[in-house]
């Protein structure tokens, strides 16, 4: 089989959806000239002034009957064609599309008088499409047959050898026997075909020349990328280590392993263990950045709400305790999802920890799910300071600091990534102040994190609906 896609084209799903929708606009333009046609053989003589012979009544009828088939067959061939470059793809039904209609246009312009034929320009629109889709030597094949096919017929009728059918009142003369005419039409046509097939061809590979470099250009940097993650994340685990050791040797001494401690010593020893705890945790978040940066499909699984959202919450209790705050998961139905457990564990702790860290004393952080549609929406709500109005739109963007919360520590960088994993995942987070759980002067924050809800479940779900409504018809 001739290989008529560009080398470049052969992982590129855009190339292959373009040409999938140009197929799809050849069959209903074909749907169109198949009525202009039937307006043509039905009145021509009221429109046009001129008539049809019964010969070139039938040959209409044969050629819209043709046509309407092969469209057909067209159209239950794209349903069924596969974008495999090495198999039969949108690309060849393209090229039979072509050929079928120039064929079917041949044989229309010989019966409606070749050299007079008011159809053969429209072979022009087939060469323009032909040379944006096929290969430069396959375009050129097909003109340089049709051009030859055309001429032939012209010189034919010219020298008498093959019949010749005039369209009675098109022209108030035929005009098939004229040299003048005939060679200057002739010439005309020609040179429009190949300037057309030239042009468009031309402009056509220099576009698919820029394609190809974009894909290796953007092939490239996606492998220079991976291995700068790779190497940000040597470094980091290299920087990692000593600050891990130490922070174990200043447990051993605050706990008082290596003796006792002077009061004195022991508070810079504890704010000393403070940053220490801060420098690991922006370190583990620079690894966890990376890890987002390099998710794939394949590190997706199935992850159940209710056990997940339960033990996050487990491990923020003490955190919560320490200032008195009452922190609960709402009891819902449970759903499953498709996401990666350590990025979405990331998304729900900041979340967590941001309520409890903005939550006075005495105050209240709850979890709840609810389901919209195929979606599962967790809530994380609270009644704390709140965010004001004008930081709402910005709290997402990174290294945004709300003017009330500048005084804590942060690098303004845990929301951005947080909103990052969940488009990753596909979903949505937005935030409304003051939340369901305001109070007077502290109106609190509600982060509502939108994701999609595993795909078969929902399948599962809607067949056993089916069951219970078939019971109770």
């Amino acid at each position: 089989m001739i290989r008529l896609a560009p080398e470049w084209s052969l992982y590129y799903d855009e190339f292959w959806e373009t040409i999938t929708r140009r197929n799809s606009h050849f069959i209903k333009l074909r749907f169109i000239a198949i009525l202009g046609l039937l307006i043509v053989k039905f009145y021509s003589d009221l429109l046009f002034d001129f008539n049809l012979t019964e010969i070139q009544v039938c040959v209409f009828e044969c050629v819209i009957t043709t046509m309407l088939i092969y469209n057909f067959l067209f159209i239950y061939l794209k349903k069924r064609v596969k974008n495999k470059p090495k198999t039969f793809n949108p690309l060849y039904l393209s090229f039979f599309q072509i050929i079928a209609d120039l064929i079917t246009l041949s044989v229309l312009i010989y019966f409606t008088g070749t050299i007079e034929s008011p159809f053969i320009w429209f072979s022009t629109f087939h060469m323009i499409v032909g040379s944006l889709l096929l290969p430069e030597l396959i375009i050129y094949l097909l003109s340089s047959v049709f051009i030859l096919t055309f001429l032939f017929l012209v010189s034919g009728e010219f020298h008498g050898v093959i019949p010749h059918h005039h369209i009675v009142g098109l022209f108030g003369s035929e005009l098939y026997n004229s040299f003048s005419y005939t060679v200057i039409i002739s010439f005309t046509f020609t040179l429009l075909i190949i300037f057309t097939v030239y042009l468009t061809n031309r402009i056509a590979r220099e576009l698919y020349k820029q394609q190809g470099d974009l894909l290796t250009a953007m092939d490239e940097l996606a492998k220079t990328d991976e291995k700068k993650h790779k190497y940000l994340l040597g470094v980091v685990h290299e920087i990692k280590s000593p600050i891990v050791a130490s922070h174990s040797l200043l447990e051993l001494i605050i706990k008082g392993y290596l003796g006792e401690v002077n009061p004195q010593i022991m508070e810079k020893l504890l704010r000393i263990e403070n940053r220490n705890n801060e420098i690991i945790e922006r370190v583990n978040s620079i690894l966890r950045i990376s890890r987002f940066h390099q998710l794939d499909e394949s590190d997706l699984q199935k992850i159940d709400l209710n056990d997940f959202l339960h033990n996050l919450a487990e491990r923020f209790t003490d955190f919560a305790h320490s200032k008195q705050i009452q922190l609960s998961v709402q009891e819902f139905k449970s759903f499953e999802i498709n996401g990666e457990k350590e990025l979405l564990e990331l998304v729900i702790s900041n979340l967590l920890s941001n309520s409890i860290k903005y939550t006075e004393n005495n105050g209240n952080v709850q979890i709840s799910v609810q389901q919209d549609g195929n979606f599962a929406v967790i809530k994380v709500c609270d009644d704390g300071i709140g965010i004001e109005g004008d930081d709402k739109n910005k709290v997402f963007e990174p290294y945004f600091r709300c003017k009330h919360k500048s005084k804590t520590e942060g690098l303004g960088i845990g929301l951005y990534l947080v909103k990052e994993i969940v488009v990753q995942h596909n979903g949505e987070i937005v935030v409304d102040s003051p939340s369901p759980l305001a109070k007077e002067n502290f109106p609190g924050s509600c982060f509502s994190v939108k994701l999609p809800i595993n795909p078969h479940q929902i399948d599962k779900k809607n067949k056993i609906n089916e069951q219970i409504l078939k019971q109770r018809s």
